[in-house]
């Protein structure tokens, strides 16, 4: 987070909310910033994963969320539904149907804040038929707490969950070496999900699964989705995960194309977290394009100023002067983090990272981009496709297909973590 101070309440009420926003405390005419990241991760120490593990080792992912209608197929299942605690079994194949619309009595007599768990479904056939996908493992089906809806999880194995995740996450056909490279990363990021509890700030620990299947934690699939290297990639690196020096468990990111360095996760997120250095990959930038473009009108930059500002309270006297003051850009650079822009005669640095998320990761690919204004235009020329943090899949490429092994792959990006086998 960004630190600042000035002796009045009324200065400290609006630093408080355009730090939060990536914007510096006035300084004179000047806007500048001091980042001070704190760390959101909790201390995960490897021998409580462990002793997790050994208990559960199955990860339960959300494969469905605010569906109207549940539909399964599969054969022998055996449906539990948990308000009832009845328990019925379907021999032969079945198809099992759940209408949320009429879970809404249920949802009011439930006190808690999160979704409640509803049904659940086992087969020893080990499979059930979801919208297209056939998937292993458990189906739950979950009441949404906010809408007349449901929520679907698949509870499976870490490592078949991983098979169905290399092949969506990276490419199922690329090197093994690569692909084993990405197991561990992704394996790192399920397990911390697993251990730290936090679905997300909304629900916090109040749910019944550990990760979403989707770009805001991981993509993962259905069993059409693995190939022989996916599975030979989880195979060979089962149980492995990066820890750090003191041996805690912490989020492993990664991301399709880093630009040429890699960034830290307090330049995009403003946390923290352990163990993260940014490193020249060397490697990404002749897989693709070398660069994007992209071009915005000076009064759509205007209108995401405002935007920014309007995040915070009692921003009103910098909407006007956005209305009535000229902008002014000053040179920008790919490797500068902020944009700085005059405001009339006012300077102020507002953090690229709010733009991507402004603007969208369609107009805005990376977080490595430069502005240029001209006339009544802004043009984006950016390199890397992704956060840029953690490792860069195109660059995993790139080594593995100069023969380098995982293991030297993931000490290239993560060169202050260690591999662990944890199971």
């Amino acid at each position: 987070m960004d630190g600042g101070s000035l002796g009045t309440l009324k200065f400290l009420r609006f630093l408080a909310w355009g730090l939060a926003l990536g914007l510096g405390p006035w300084y004179g005419n000047q806007s500048f910033c001091a980042i001070r990241p704190v760390s959101l991760v909790p201390e995960n120490n490897v021998n409580s994963v462990r002793a997790m593990l050994k208990k559960r080792n199955a990860i339960r992912v959300l494969i469905g969320s605010g569906v109207k209608e549940v539909m399964i197929q599969g054969r022998d299942i055996e449906r539990k539904i948990f308000v009832k605690n009845e328990r019925k079994y379907f021999a032969g194949r079945a198809s099992l149907a759940f209408n949320c619309s009429g879970l809404a009595k249920l949802k009011n007599q439930n006190l808690h804040a999160g979704p409640i768990l509803f049904a659940s479904l086992q087969s020893p056939q080990g499979y059930f038929s979801y919208q297209n996908e056939l998937y292993r493992g458990q189906i739950k089906v979950l009441a949404k707490r906010e809408e007349d809806a449901c929520d679907v999880v698949n509870e499976i194995p870490i490592e078949h969950y991983l098979q169905t995740l290399l092949a969506k996450e990276m490419n199922g056909s690329w090197p093994l070496e690569a692909l084993k490279a990405q197991a561990v990363a992704a394996r790192t990021y399920a397990i911390h999900k697993m251990s730290d509890k936090q679905v997300s700030r909304a629900i916090g620990s109040d749910a019944f699964y550990d990760l979403e299947s989707s770009e805001k934690h991981q993509v993962s699939g259905g069993l059409a989705d693995v190939t022989a290297l996916t599975r030979q990639a989880s195979k060979q690196t089962a149980g492995e995960i990066l820890i750090t020096s003191s041996e805690t468990i912490v989020p492993i990111f990664f991301h399709a194309k880093c630009g040429g360095r890699t960034l830290l996760p307090q330049e995009v997120w403003d946390n923290a977290v352990e163990g993260y250095q940014g490193v020249e990959c060397g490697k990404c930038e002749n897989k693709g394009e070398r660069e994007w473009k992209n071009v915005i009108t000076v009064d759509r930059f205007r209108e995401f100023l405002k935007w920014a500002f309007r995040e915070g309270a009692g921003a009103n006297t910098l909407v006007e002067l956005l209305n009535n003051e000229k902008l002014i850009f000053v040179p920008d650079k790919i490797e500068n983090k902020r944009i700085k822009v005059y405001i009339g005669e006012k300077l102020f640095m507002v953090s690229k990272t709010l733009l991507r998320r402004y603007f969208g990761r369609l107009l805005v690919a990376s977080n490595n981009f430069s502005l240029k204004a001209h006339n009544s235009e802004i043009f984006i020329i950016g390199k890397g496709l992704g956060h840029g943090v953690g490792l860069c899949q195109l660059g995993a490429l790139a080594w593995a297909q100069q023969g380098m092994n995982y293991r030297d792959i993931l000490r290239h990006y993560f060169p202050d973590f260690k591999i662990e086998k944890v199971y």
